[in-house]
């Protein structure tokens, strides 16, 4: 199964906005999501995706869990992959994985 993995950083404030695309899906794929913290030990995050033309989801997570953000029917073409939110406490440089599983 291909895979495609993008990451997200915090600003200095511990918040994150990611705007990316997945290009050339084919009609009706579906798209596993997956994230992850991968530092700082101890961070926590929430915050919200949306992938294409769907509503967003919210989600949370702590270092050590991997959150399942669900499966995505997407069009063909480029969909667009929007996330944002913040660390509790407000961390700088947290680094944030997405999972992309066709």
């Amino acid at each position: 199964m291909p895979k495609q993995t993008i990451t997200i950083t915090t600003d200095a404030a511990g918040k994150f906005q990611s705007a990316n695309q997945i290009q050339d899906a084919v009609w009706g794929m579906t798209v596993n999501l997956k994230a992850a913290i991968v530092s700082p030990v101890g961070a926590n995050v929430s915050g919200s995706f949306s992938l294409g033309a769907h509503p967003a989801r919210d989600f949370s997570l702590a270092s050590g869990q991997t959150a399942d953000l669900g499966s995505w029917k997407v069009s063909h073409g480029t969909n667009a992959v929007v996330a944002s939110g913040s660390t509790e406490p407000a961390l700088p440089n947290t680094a944030l994985t997405v999972e992309f599983s066709y």
